[in-house]
């Protein structure tokens, strides 16, 4: 039986809500990275962990020095707060 319009809307919720977590808590682990060797470790961890997508994708938040503190400091309770007063 196929979803109505509200579960299938609340299914992606949760699943932009994991990813968004996800995504934070690698950037704060970028974030504490002191050295090259903390990096290329991690790096390599990522590497081993998520698809070549992904993979891609952290690399690039975590060369860019302002969208990873940016990332790593989200208030994702505030993202859905806001997001439940602006489509509600």
């Amino acid at each position: 039986m196929p979803y109505t319009n509200e579960e299938q809307e609340r299914l992606w919720a949760e699943q932009l809500l994991k990813s968004r977590l996800e995504l934070q808590r690698e950037m704060q682990r970028a974030l504490f990275c002191m050295d090259g060797d903390e990096k290329r470790a991690l790096a390599k961890e990522w590497k081993e962990k998520y698809s070549l997508e992904k993979f891609e994708e952290l690399i690039r938040f975590a060369k860019n020095k302002k969208a990873m503190r940016a990332v790593a400091n989200w208030n994702l309770e505030d993202f859905r707060q806001h997001r439940v007063k602006e489509y509600a």
